[in-house]
């Protein structure tokens, strides 16, 4: 009886652990489209004023690495990121953007361009974007099966806008190109590491 029970275990444990799994995914599908949902969050993914309207001067902020991937705009300025808002410590939403010119300006600074977002804690505060709140399955049923994925990262892409999702974490990002497959994204620095 032990035995039959201890087998039983296993095997529930094994059921419950690869429900969420899928098998890897390295090179896009032409023939896979992307759901309306998806482009839409990837056109618009976070209303920046809004969000920062919701958690006001509550923020740790400071220049940000610059990326080869990362989308610039046509004129001089930096990238920036606020991370560290009310109610969170280290973890939560961390989002850079390019300021124009020389200047940090304010906190409410409306000329600035949303570059990415990365979080490792759901915040409804994010709104729609607000990805940790999802499994994995759900993650697929809402954006549909035009993705890359290996061992447990999904990556969704449009006009030039990758979401990487994972449970522990997802990222956003604009990019300056299209990726071609999971090999080139794994070689762009940090660009599969959360923060």
């Amino acid at each position: 009886m032990r035995v039959f029970l201890f087998i039983f275990f296993l095997f529930t444990i094994s059921f419950f652990f690869c429900q969420d799994s899928i098998s890897d995914k390295l090179e896009w599908d032409k023939t896979n489209k992307n759901t309306k949902e998806l482009n839409d969050l990837l056109s618009d993914p976070l209303n920046l004023q809004f969000f920062k309207k919701l958690k006001p001067q509550h923020s740790n902020s400071g220049g940000a690495n610059k990326f080869n991937y990362y989308y610039k705009p046509n004129y001089n300025g930096f990238y920036y990121r606020y991370f560290v808002f009310r109610g969170f410590t280290t973890d939560g939403p961390h989002i850079i953007t390019y300021k124009k010119g020389m200047n940090v300006s304010g906190y409410m600074d409306t000329s600035e361009v949303f570059i990415q977002l990365s979080s490792d804690m759901v915040d409804k505060d994010l709104g729609k974007i607000n990805l940790l709140s999802f499994s994995k399955t759900e993650i697929l049923k809402k954006f549909g099966n035009n993705y890359l994925s290996k061992g447990n990262t999904l990556i969704y892409q449009y006009n030039k806008t990758l979401l990487i999702y994972t449970s522990l974490w997802f990222k956003v990002v604009r990019t300056n190109k299209t990726f071609k497959n999971f090999s080139e994204i794994e070689n762009a620095k940090d660009l599969l590491k959360p923060f």
